[in-house]
């Protein structure tokens, strides 16, 4: 389960969509909750080839941060 905390500016589910296209990950369930101005996702994905927890959090943040 991967849970994504931003702003609400930019159009931060589809960079999070984006990100994880780039990561081959397969969509199982995706959710997101707008309070204020806080964006909040949770999404349940199975991504191939992954491996260990914090390489795939580095990878994600990088890939969102661009």
């Amino acid at each position: 389960m991967i849970r994504v905390q931003s702003g609400n500016a930019d159009l931060p589910a589809a960079k999070l969509m984006n990100a994880l296209r780039e990561m081959k990950a397969q969509i199982k369930h995706a959710s997101m909750l707008c309070v204020n101005d806080i964006m909040m996702q949770d999404v349940v994905a199975k991504i191939p080839g992954a491996v260990v927890e914090i390489e795939l959090k580095s990878d994600l943040i990088r890939k969102l941060n661009r």
